[in-house]
């Protein structure tokens, strides 16, 4: 194993376990966009294990209810599939917005579970929308 697959199996782990044990496919690969989108923008001179590590320090929401991961769930068996898309995508702002996920989700750096308790970041980001503008919106989570 090198680097890299250890880091994209952390990333896939905690887009997993923070989408909850409800989460969707979508909700896990909007995290690991945001998660890249931080890489992208220079957060922690832009490394991937920094972000991930850090990432639940600019939580939204309080920690969902512990995931147990389970190699038959199709949902991460996709996430592992999907992983070098979202790690390696090739999207650069030049390009028209599409329609899709990623392009969705291009600038946005947060995600808050709008039916689950808040931390006080959370609860500080959905009151200052000026400073925290929606971008998206996928059911009850929302992007920033």
């Amino acid at each position: 194993m090198n680097q890299t697959a250890m880091q994209q199996a952390m990333l896939v782990e905690f887009a997993v376990r923070e989408a909850g044990p409800r989460g969707s496919l979508e909700m896990m690969q909007a995290i690991c966009y945001c998660i890249r989108n931080r890489v992208r923008g220079g957060w922690y001179d832009g490394s991937w294990l920094a972000n991930i590590e850090h990432a639940d320090e600019v939580r939204a929401n309080e920690p969902p209810e512990r995931v147990r991961l389970d190699e038959h769930d199709r949902n991460l068996q996709k996430m592992l599939q999907c992983v070098d898309d979202i790690w390696y995508g090739q999207r650069t702002e030049a390009q028209p917005h599409d329609g899709s996920l990623e392009s969705s989700l291009a600038k946005a750096m947060h995600w808050a579970f709008l039916d689950r308790p808040l931390t006080p970041f959370g609860k500080e980001m959905l009151s200052h929308p000026v400073n925290y503008a929606v971008k998206c919106q996928m059911g009850t989570m929302i992007f920033v």
